[in-house]
């Protein structure tokens, strides 16, 4: 494309000829100057004349600039126009694949995806639990929602969400026959329940602040979210890994019971994850933009929630 049709340019021409030189102008394109003036300059060279005045500051239009500043105009509207359309046609009904963790509350993910139908109405969304990074490359998830950030790779666009903790807890029953743990070195004595994965980070140790134990324990039973939750109820044994959000409202109930005096696993580094080369890749990455500001913010809440009650049990300490 030579530069005469480089419409990039005739858009700086544009708001050249609305004020503020070049600095505004690449402000309002998102170019750097050095971008701005080097598209001017060869504008200027494939047409052979100057529509611009560099002996004034800031650099404006000419009198053949501002001549033809009015079709220049007509111009990038009819551009804006026909991107509309396209947009329009591109952004049809479509169904995307997003996985969010069974150990991840549903109600911020879910409210973030309505509140973004009024940017895209015309996209949809079918949840799928647990996968992992690699589902990805077979396209058996579009967007992953995971309990962990990924190594960085070209192949895939990594979204950082921040931080959560989460509150070990056992069932009254449990504790009753066992007794109530108080440091990591008790869990001896007891059966604990781990969330396990293909790329699940599962703990090695316990900390509390700036100390840290290792993990010790009778037996340990591994498994997803949903049969963590349903063993500890049943008094099977203590869980580790459970998110606070997940069991908040048994543990208000009185069915389980924070224990080990503020220690808890490792936090997890959640994050949002698609591949680069998704076809979809520019509606996506728009959503997951949007997803992120929202869900970043839900768990920060979580988070100093969290933070709250375990700051409660280790002062708790004798």
């Amino acid at each position: 494309m030579t530069p005469d049709n480089n419409l990039l340019a005739w858009k700086v021409i544009s708001c050249i000829g609305h004020g503020g030189g070049v600095k505004r102008a690449s402000i309002a394109l998102g170019l750097d100057q050095s971008q701005c003036t080097r598209l001017l300059q060869n504008l200027e060279a494939e047409l052979g004349v100057a529509l611009t005045d560099h002996d004034i500051r800031p650099v404006g239009l000419n009198a053949l600039g501002r001549r033809v500043l009015p079709l220049v105009e007509q111009m990038v509207e009819s551009h804006s126009r026909l991107r509309q359309v396209i947009d329009d046609v591109s952004c049809g009904s479509l169904k995307l694949f997003i996985a969010i963790p069974a150990n991840t509350p549903r109600e911020s993910s879910f409210a973030s995806m309505c509140a973004y139908d009024a940017v895209d109405p015309h996209l949809h969304f079918s949840i799928i639990t647990d996968k992992d990074h690699e589902d990805l490359y077979p396209g058996r998830v579009d967007i992953a929602y995971l309990p962990y950030t990924p190594k960085a790779s070209s192949d895939l666009c990594i979204h950082p969400l921040g931080a959560i903790l989460n509150v070990p807890v056992a069932a009254p029953g449990y504790l009753a026959s066992h007794g109530m743990p108080q440091d990591p070195s008790d869990l001896a004595g007891h059966v604990i329940f781990l969330r396990g994965g293909r790329w699940y980070p599962q703990t090695q140790h316990l900390e509390r602040g700036i100390e840290r134990a290792p993990l010790v324990f009778k037996r340990a039973l591994v498994g997803d979210a949903l049969t963590c939750r349903q063993a500890v109820l049943s008094g099977a044994g203590i869980a580790l890994d459970l998110a606070y959000a997940v069991v908040k409202s048994d543990v208000e109930a009185g069915n389980l019971v924070p224990v080990l005096r503020g220690w808890h696993r490792p936090q997890w580094l959640p994050s949002i994850v698609f591949l680069a080369t998704h076809p979809q890749r520019a509606r996506i990455e728009k959503f997951v933009d949007f997803f992120v500001r929202e869900e970043s913010a839900a768990l920060e809440k979580r988070l100093q929630e969290v933070n709250q009650v375990l700051g409660m049990l280790a002062s708790s300490r004798q």
